[in-house]
C-alpha cells in the first residue's frame, strides 16, 4: 500500500506540469494570434407629421428612417506576416492595401490617405470615408452640396504585424443614402438569432492575401407598425458581432 502511494505521488507533479505547460502554450497561441472584434448594428424607425387641411380635414405623412453603426478592430501579427510573405521593409507609399469584410470593402494607399507617416519602424495611415449632402436652396432652386465624413480607415504596420481599425456610420431614408456595411446582408434573412460564416481577406501589395474564417452571430427583431390611416411599415432592427474562427491546431 505504502509503494502504491509513492507511484500516485510521483505521477502528480507530472500531470500538474502537463497541465501547467498546456495552459502556458494555448493562451501563447491565443496572444500571438490574429483576431478580429467587429459589430454592427441597423436601427428602423418612422417619423410622422400630423397636418391638417384648409377643410379642417386631418392626415398624417410617415418616413422610415434606418440608421446604422459599424466598428471593425483588426489586428495581424508579424507570423501571418511571414507565412504570406509580406515584408514591411518593402511597403513604400504606393503600395495598395486591400480590405474586404463581408460586403465592406476599402481599396487605398498611403499616397491618397487624408494623413500618412511611413518611416523604417512602422506606418500609419487614415484614409476618411466621404458623402455628399445636399440641401435645396429655394432662393437659387437648386441644391447645395458638401463633402461629409461618415467614416475612416486607420492602419498601423510594421514588421511585428498591423491593426485595422474602421468605423462608420450608415443613414437611409428620403433624403439620405450613405455609410457603410459588412453583415446586414448576410444576417438580413435572419430570424431572431442565427450564427453564419463569413471570409475576411487582407492584402499588402504583391503578396498573397491573408484570409481568416469569421464567425458571425446574428440577432434581428422584425416588427410592424401602422400608424392610421397609413399601410404598415415593416421595421428591422439588426445587432450583429463577429469574431475570427477558431484555427485548428
Amino acid at each position: 500500500m505504502f509503494d502504491n502511494q509513492q507511484k500516485q505521488q510521483t505521477k502528480l507533479p507530472s500531470i500538474v506540469y502537463s497541465l501547467i505547460t498546456g495552459f502556458l502554450i494555448l493562451n501563447f497561441a491565443n496572444v500571438h494570434a490574429d483576431s478580429l472584434k467587429l459589430k454592427e448594428t441597423q436601427t428602423d424607425k418612422l417619423k410622422c407629421k400630423a397636418y391638417k387641411e384648409e377643410n379642417g380635414q386631418k392626415y398624417k405623412d410617415c418616413d422610415q428612417l434606418t440608421a446604422g453603426k459599424l466598428s471593425i478592430t483588426m489586428k495581424i501579427t508579424a507570423t501571418s506576416f511571414d507565412q504570406n510573405d509580406i515584408d514591411f521593409s518593402s511597403i513604400t507609399t504606393e503600395t495598395p492595401f486591400v480590405i474586404n469584410i463581408g460586403s465592406y470593402q476599402f481599396s487605398g494607399s498611403l499616397a491618397d490617405a487624408d494623413k500618412s507617416q511611413l518611416k523604417s519602424k512602422g506606418l500609419n495611415g487614415t484614409w476618411n470615408r466621404m458623402h455628399e449632402a445636399c440641401v435645396y436652396n429655394i432662393i437659387n432652386d437648386s441644391y447645395d452640396c458638401n463633402p461629409v465624413k461618415h467614416g475612416a480607415v486607420n492602419i498601423k504596420a510594421s514588421a511585428k504585424g498591423a491593426t485595422i481599425k474602421i468605423t462608420s456610420k450608415r443613414a437611409v431614408n428620403e433624403e439620405n443614402n450613405f455609410g457603410d456595411q459588412a453583415f446586414l446582408t448576410l444576417c438580413g434573412t435572419a430570424t431572431v438569432r442565427s450564427k453564419e460564416s463569413a471570409l475576411v481577406s487582407i492584402s499588402i501589395g504583391d503578396a498573397p492575401a491573408i484570409e481568416r474564417n469569421v464567425e458571425v452571430s446574428c440577432k434581428v427583431n422584425r416588427t410592424q407598425k401602422a400608424p392610421a390611416p397609413l399601410e404598415p411599415f415593416d421595421l428591422v432592427n439588426v445587432s450583429i458581432n463577429a469574431k475570427l474562427a477558431p484555427v485548428a491546431p
